[in-house]
């Protein structure tokens, strides 16, 4: 009989044993669950924070040459801030899934950054209005309207077109 009493309190104890462990495992799955889905969200917002200064200007038709200069400005500060990016070509080296950000005027790739206005010695707006007289065969536009393009891998933003009306 002591010896029935100690294989059930044996018993027991490894049932509780195996509850405690499988209520271990739940909880720390659920956790798992929990964090996945808030980095997951602090991503998202982060996109959305990031997208937010192109996007405002996307869709606008009457857009200054300041306007132009200051998105080509972010997208530089964005360029400059990745790994891969090289600012004496202006351009993304080798990667897959990059954000790296390319900004065109009339579908011509217009420089992003600043070196080479300090290269022609000319300041950022003369040397932009410059650049695209020349993609526009000399004529000059005072407008511009902007589309934005996303990465549909990313999320993000990645190219940038402007247009003069």
């Amino acid at each position: 009989m002591e010896n029935a009493s100690k294989a059930l309190l044996i018993a027991a104890g490894v049932l509780i044993g195996v509850l405690i462990l499988s209520m271990a495992v739940y909880l720390a799955h659920v956790l798992g669950e929990y964090a996945a889905e808030t980095q997951s969200k602090i991503d998202e917002n982060s996109v959305a924070q990031f997208n937010a200064r192109f996007l405002q200007y996307a869709g606008l038709t009457q857009l200054t040459i300041q306007d132009v200069i200051t998105v080509k400005n972010y997208a530089l500060e964005n360029n400059k801030e990745d790994v891969n990016y090289n600012p004496s070509l202006d351009t993304y080296r080798a990667g897959v899934n990059n954000d790296y950000i390319d900004v065109y005027f009339a579908e011509t790739k217009i420089l992003a950054h600043n070196q080479s206005a300090l290269i022609l010695g000319k300041n950022d707006e003369d040397l932009l209005k410059s650049e695209m007289l020349e993609i526009n065969s000399g004529k000059e536009y005072n407008r511009f309207t902007c589309e934005v393009e996303v990465n549909a891998q990313t999320g993000r933003v990645n190219k940038i077109y402007f247009y003069g009306t």
